[in-house]
């Protein structure tokens, strides 16, 4: 997630303030008529708003390597490297964060016990970690219902799907 009023394109009467495969905006998207609103979308890139798929490329992904410190941060750079991240809500305020499954803080949490993951702050290793993952992503623009991921041959097997559909 990033913060809507810095980043997410609010859309317009040809362009959505969604894509693909989000169904709508997140539900305060411009709740307020009010720009400084933490919930307003006052991006200007037309490709980064809620559904858009984000990567590291490989190429960069390589020299990043060396920068990255923590095991967060590695891990975190391998799966953004490999799978990618969906865009799906606003942090309404001046920073980014990461939806993920349950058990994956539960293992952050014995790693680094003591850590609050709701709390980094500058100068830690994991908050430089962070920054530069960040920095470093960009918008899978051939990402849709047709090419899931972008197409062409994936790094990796694709994970299997969160609700299988049984086929009758």
């Amino acid at each position: 997630m990033l913060w809507g009023q810095d980043y997410y394109f609010p859309g317009n009467n040809t362009v959505p303030c969604y894509r693909w495969p989000a169904l709508n905006c997140d539900g305060s998207w411009n709740a307020s008529t009010d720009p400084t609103n933490g919930n307003y979308y006052n991006g200007t890139n037309i490709k980064l708003k809620p559904g858009a798929l984000l990567a590291i490329p490989s190429w960069d992904s390589a020299k990043l390597q060396k920068n990255i410190t923590t095991m967060i941060g590695q891990k975190l750079l391998d799966v953004l490297t490999h799978y990618g991240g969906y865009l799906d809500d606003n942090t309404a305020h001046d920073r980014g964060a990461f939806n993920v499954e349950g058990g994956v803080r539960k293992e952050v949490q014995s790693h680094y016990e003591g850590l609050d993951l709701s709390n980094i702050v500058p100068g830690q290793s994991l908050y430089q970690d962070l920054v530069v993952i960040y920095r470093n992503l960009q918008v899978v623009d051939n990402n849709s219902e047709d090419q899931i991921g972008g197409g062409g041959t994936p790094f990796r097997k694709p994970l299997p799907p969160i609700c299988p559909v049984a086929v009758r």
